[in-house]
Formats: C-alpha cells, structure tokens, sequence
C-alpha cells in the first residue's frame, strides 16, 4: 500500500514540475504534450494560467495521496480521493477526438505519445487511486 502511495505522490509531483518548467518558459516535452489537429495544429494554447492550475492541481494530488494513509491533523475528505479517479477515468476515455483511448486523430506525435504513454499512465492513475480511496 505505501509504495502505491509512494509512487503516485512521485508521479503527481513530476508531473507537476514538468508544469512547472513550462511555466517558467521551458520547451522541452511541449509539441508532445498538446494534442493536435491532423493538419498538426494545436487544438487548443493553455496559456500561463491554464498550466498554472494544472500544476496547482497536480501538486493537490499529490497532497492528498501523500495524506492518505498518514496521520495528519487534517483529514482529507474521502470524496477528494474519488474526485481523483474520476478526472484520470475520464483523461483515459478522452473526448472521442483528440485525447484517450477513443480518439479519432491518430497520426499526429502527440496521439502517438498519448497511445503510448499518457493513456496507460492516466490509467494507472485512476484504478491506483481508486485503490487507494477504497481501502
């Protein structure tokens, strides 16, 4: 069980400083990491705020499955730990287009990093956690 904490509080945090560092103005991992057209044109640009919160968000994560079987004066709310897996079952199925394991568009080097790597990462994510929350 703690190393399932472990490696997830891990996971979140990289993946928080990746965030991070394009933040603060860093471009390595970026054209893999939004999805694109099948003319390869960004769907969409997140801009500052939008990986703000995304790092903030994953940070929070972190937090809460650090928190999970530590005892903490405060204690997180069970609903948060499902709130987790939600929003990962959820980046895994995708949105039929671009982004999960029904998208459309499939010939551009997000969708091939997105197959290979995020899908079953975001997977991970959600039954781990899932895992977690129930236990």
């Amino acid at each position: 069980m703690n190393s399932i904490i472990y490696l997830n509080t891990t996971i979140f945090l990289f993946l928080a400083g990746v965030h991070f560092y394009w933040l603060a103005g860093g471009k390595w991992g970026i054209n893999a990491a939004l999805p694109a057209t099948a003319q390869h044109q960004p769907v969409f640009n997140p801009g500052k705020a939008g990986t703000f919160v995304v790092a903030l968000g994953l940070l929070t994560f972190a937090g809460i499955t650090f928190a999970h079987n530590f005892h903490f004066e405060i204690d997180v709310p069970h609903y948060l730990r499902y709130a987790i897996v939600v929003i990962f079952l959820i980046r895994t199925i995708g949105d039929f287009r671009y982004v999960g394991i029904f998208r459309k568009i499939n010939h551009t080097v997000f969708a091939r990093y997105d197959q290979q790597y995020y899908v079953p990462l975001c997977a991970y994510l959600a039954l781990s956690e899932f895992f977690l929350a129930a236990y």
